[in-house]
């Protein structure tokens, strides 16, 4: 990714969280089925609006958002990432993407790289909600399994309560 790129996501990353926590809350029926697109094709916009929604939701049910990670997979492309999590704390992870994804898999992993849990339903979205036993590193790991041939716009929002 190239650093104006980058900068880029990370403004609207810093905008996202700034927008999530003062606008009202939405409905979870209404955000979670659907990703957005203007005139049937993804725009950075529509992600941030489908990631403003999602957030919404989590508040809404009482998590607090943690973190937004984003980016462009091909089909069979993974993205992982790695924090710490902590013992007796609900999480919730929620990976969608543009109209371009149309399966994705999200697994969560403890600090040895054990499988915890995972969503392989292959769906167009894909949510975690654990409640974490123990403190530690553990690691996510977000497929694209299937796509169209230039790839997918893909977000992962994390949150907590």
């Amino acid at each position: 990714m190239s650093p104006a790129r980058l900068a880029v996501s990370c403004l609207l990353t810093a905008i996202l969280v700034l927008i999530a926590v003062s606008l009202p809350c939405a409905q979870p029926a209404a955000i979670m089925d659907t990703p957005v697109s203007i005139q049937g094709r993804p725009h950075n916009e529509d992600m941030l609006r489908y990631a403003f929604a999602v957030v919404r939701s989590l508040n809404e049910d009482g998590f607090q958002m943690r973190e937004l990670q984003n980016g462009r997979l091909f089909k069979g492309q993974s993205f992982y990432y790695s924090t710490q999590l902590s013992a007796g704390v609900e999480y919730y992870f929620y990976a969608a993407g543009d109209p371009d994804l149309h399966a994705i898999d999200l697994r969560l992993y403890d600090e040895q790289w054990q499988l915890v849990t995972a969503d392989t339903r292959q769906g167009n979205t894909a949510t975690l909600q654990y409640l974490i036993e123990w403190s530690g590193a553990y690691h996510l790991k977000v497929t694209v399994m299937d796509c169209n041939d230039y790839g997918a716009e893909w977000f992962l929002v994390s949150g907590y309560k």
